[in-house]
């Protein structure tokens, strides 16, 4: 062997081995997982904490609902008492007042019966029951077109220019978002129509 080989062997020899890594040791792990299980029962809590916020929020605004019928019901006493038309005085200032004449009309409902808190509970499960049968009669029409399609790769009908469906299928669409228009408050429909402008034209056309 070489002189400088040797020196090279020497030197590899004399070198400092680096540390294997330290494992950890019970407490370490036992630590590490009390730190985790302690950080999800942290995220739960404040999961919680904005479901009762949340909660909260909608209670508050269903009391506000309440007030607000009650308030419409004095207004409308006060405008007939001076002799005017109720209804066509709401016309004239229901864009101040910031809401529909449909939702007006709900709101008068609640607050002239008997007990406004009750009817106000009523009225909220109406449109629950509503709003669940338009999803059923939904599902059932969305059934009943799959059930009817032929098998395989037919040919597509011929669309009558200008509409937006087959003639076959317009009336089950207009049926059923009819029944969602009838289900929803005035502003979440207003959002629709947003979304797709021609939907109250499209409802009305019965005989298109």
């Amino acid at each position: 062997m070489s002189n400088t080989a040797a020196r090279a062997l020497n030197s590899d020899s004399n070198k400092p081995t680096e540390p294997s890594p330290a494992k950890p040791s019970l407490d370490d792990l036992k630590e590490d997982v009390r730190q985790k299980l302690a950080a999800i029962t942290a995220a739960e809590k404040r999961a919680a904490a904005h479901a009762d916020k949340a909660k909260a929020a909608r209670e508050e605004a269903e009391g506000y609902r309440v007030e607000a019928a009650i308030a419409l019901c004095a207004l409308r006493r006060r405008v007939e008492a001076d002799g005017h038309k109720w209804w066509r005085w709401f016309q004239g200032y229901k864009k101040n007042l910031g809401t529909s004449k449909s939702n007006a009309e709900k709101l008068l409902a609640i607050g002239e019966a008997e007990d406004p808190r009750a009817a106000h509970k009523a009225e909220k499960e109406a449109t629950r029951t509503r709003v669940a049968k338009g999803r059923e009669k939904k599902t059932a029409v969305q059934a009943d077109v799959r059930r009817n399609e032929p098998e395989g790769e037919a040919e597509p009908e011929p669309r009558p220019r200008g509409n937006l469906c087959v003639r076959s299928n317009c009336v089950q669409a207009r049926a059923v978002l009819t029944e969602v228009k009838a289900s929803v408050e005035p502003d979440e429909w207003a959002r629709f129509v947003v979304i797709w402008p021609g939907l109250n034209q499209f409802i009305e056309a019965q005989g298109s």
